[in-house]
């Protein structure tokens, strides 16, 4: 698949046709839009007040309060509130949830101290239940718009789902999500590592929600295997960093500006979905962001993917197994095209490529 890959990046250079002037302009043009992306200072002490009402919130709930024998100092809550996903690390925007994960103990409804990690699906249930009656009870969820109540999502992650009422955050709430905590500071690690990360990860994001292929529900991706498709992008410049890597695709990465990443971003992923989901090909494959490679190996999956982006820190588990619609992934792999064609032509002009992150249609294709 490397051999693809980078097959598709020099076929794209021979075709180009870029001006110095011209890929600056478009450069800074983008810039300006992850700059607009960026969260403001209210904005994040917004969601901080909304993470202090949640904790007070559950500080309140009898259920979490400790007893005599209980081993816990009077007066501290049971349950410890953490944060993760974007907010964590400091990949959100204005419209993003809020992700929060509980960790801890809990009474139930029989007087018994239970630790989370270990509950049946039952009290798990109770617990999601009484949280979500709490939160409307102290008026921090809940709305005079019966669509707008919260709600308990049994989902593949159980979680409480709702909007905080005097900001209006979407907020969701999960139990003991040590995974998606670990994620979150690993993600924050490599936005440290180069800030262009950011920077491509908040446009190409941009483009799924534009085109509407950051849907997971709707059979299109999640933002967790965006972020792996963008780390599988970025492997050649760790490689360079570390300097375990003499490929050709490693050289001169430290220089690449955002629209030579994006062009290798969309050259190499459309390469590589047309042969998963055109094609049929190399469906053996997976990419393993842990490995930095390609591979065939690692735990049998429970069901045959339209694309293979192996979680890092989960082999058994396949961070684009959202992606299900013989629709969804021509969508995909036909925009991946689009936005290569249009990089390739004429001289980068910034109207000729930002387009791509404004307007859904895209292109006249669309």
């Amino acid at each position: 698949m490397e051999l693809e890959c980078e097959a598709a990046w020099v076929e794209f250079k021979r075709q180009r046709s870029w001006q110095e002037p011209a890929v600056q302009q478009t450069d800074h043009v983008l810039s300006r839009i992850v700059q607009a992306l960026r969260p403001s200072a209210v904005q994040w002490r917004e969601r901080q007040a909304v993470i202090e009402r949640v904790r007070s919130v559950l500080a309140g709930m009898p259920d979490f309060q400790p007893r005599y024998g209980d081993q816990a100092p009077p007066g501290q809550c049971l349950a410890q509130l953490h944060v993760f996903g974007s907010f964590c690390s400091g990949l959100y925007h204005k419209a993003s949830d809020l992700d929060l994960t509980i960790i801890g103990r809990w009474r139930n409804r029989h007087g018994t101290l239970l630790d989370m990690h270990a509950m049946s699906s039952a009290d798990l249930a109770d617990m999601l239940h009484r949280i979500r009656r709490a939160l409307i009870a102290r008026g921090v969820a809940g709305t005079a718009d019966p669509s707008n109540q919260p709600m308990v999502i049994n989902a593949r992650v159980p979680l409480v789902m709702f909007a905080d009422a005097a900001s209006g955050v979407a907020v969701d709430i999960s139990v003991c999500n040590h995974a998606g905590a670990f994620k979150s500071r690993f993600t924050e690690q490599l936005v440290a590592f180069d800030e262009r990360f950011e920077a491509l990860y908040r446009l190409v994001k941009l483009w799924a929600e534009v085109h509407r292929l950051n849907e997971p529900k709707m059979g299109t991706l999640n933002s967790w295997s965006l972020t792996q498709m963008q780390r599988a992008r970025y492997q050649p410049i760790y490689n360079a960093a570390s300097g375990s890597s003499s490929s050709s695709s490693s050289g001169g990465c430290w220089q690449q500006g955002l629209a030579e990443l994006l062009a290798g971003f969309f050259v190499r992923f459309g390469a590589v979905l047309e042969l998963w989901l055109e094609q049929g090909r190399h469906r053996e494959l997976r990419m393993s962001t842990w490995l930095g490679k390609w591979h065939d190996g690692g735990p049998q999956w429970q069901h045959e993917y339209l694309a293979a982006f192996e979680d890092p820190f989960d082999a058994a588990d396949n961070a684009a197994r959202t992606l299900g619609t013989a629709v969804s992934s021509h969508a995909l792999v036909a925009l991946c095209t689009v936005v290569s064609r249009d990089l390739a032509s004429g001289a980068c002009q910034p109207v000729h490529f930002v387009h791509h992150f404004v307007f859904p249609e895209g292109s006249d294709n669309f």
